[in-house]
């Protein structure tokens, strides 16, 4: 049950990211098209306004791949690291907060299910049993 609670948070994290990837994607690409998909001439506000939009494409990429590659390997702990990162650094740069307390939420839900997981092992596995224990014995011929 515990794992099925993990895979399930886990994929609605990795869900989650791959929204909030493409969404930053896709705002970039809306700005620069209110630009008219030139970019203006340095020094004015439709310039810095072309510059943002190009770093919100990029770092919308950089978290589609960050997430693949992290899905593809099953890092669940790097996982929650990236998010979390990312998610301070977004609400840092002064990106809408809700939607990165939820990303904060997800993550640390998933989190808290890895530590829990790990916390609930099989004790007798690391016990050793009477019958394996090494007693020395002379010889006989001793």
């Amino acid at each position: 049950m515990q794992r099925q609670s993990l895979r399930l948070a886990h994929a609605a994290l990795v869900a989650a990211e791959w929204l909030r990837g493409i969404g930053l994607v896709a705002a970039g690409g809306l700005s620069y098209g209110l630009l008219g998909g030139t970019m203006p001439p340095p020094g004015g506000y439709d310039y810095l306004v072309g510059v943002t939009s190009f770093a919100t494409i990029l770092v919308g990429a950089i978290d589609l791949t960050l997430v693949a590659g992290l899905a593809a390997r099953g890092a669940m702990r790097a996982q929650v690291v990236a998010s979390l990162s990312f998610s301070l650094v977004l609400i840092a740069s002064g990106n809408p907060l809700v939607p990165q307390i939820a990303m904060i939420a997800f993550a640390t839900l998933v989190a808290v299910l890895l530590r829990r997981k790990t916390t609930h092992t099989d004790r007798k596995s690391t016990r050793l049993n009477s019958s394996h224990t090494d007693i020395s014995r002379m010889p006989s011929s001793a």
